[in-house]
């Protein structure tokens, strides 16, 4: 999860956005959101990064105690396009390149993103 302020450095942004793209492109499950109006600072990103972090972590705990994670499946998470902050549904976003879209594990991560992305 990485966060970018609308109003942060050029060479932050730019940074932040290359590492991001490269990995994503390798397959990364990972996402970027650019805060509008927000410079190098916390700004409201707790409303996207608690959530995605809980629905990580009730994907990959077991039910019971084992000695390994679950996995998570790129499929069953949700799309954000970041041109247009479209949500796409698990599967619904087929030839989209993983340069142009964050990953998100579910559905009310997926808004909270959208939410945080459009400024409200």
């Amino acid at each position: 999860m990485f966060f970018i302020g609308e109003r942060d450095e050029e060479f932050r942004r730019e940074n932040i956005t290359r590492v991001f793209e490269e990995n994503r492109t390798a397959g990364a499950l990972w996402c970027v959101t650019v805060e509008p109006k927000a410079g190098h600072e916390v700004g409201r990103v707790n409303n996207v990064i608690l959530p995605f972090f809980e629905a990580c972590l009730a994907t990959r705990l077991p039910s019971s105690a084992t000695v390994s994670l679950n996995s998570i499946e790129a499929s069953k998470g949700w799309t954000g396009l970041r041109d247009s902050l479209e949500l796409k549904s698990p599967g619904a976003a087929p030839g989209v390149s993983r340069v142009k879209t964050v990953w998100l594990p579910d559905e009310p991560t997926a808004k909270a993103w959208q939410t945080l992305a459009r400024g409200q």
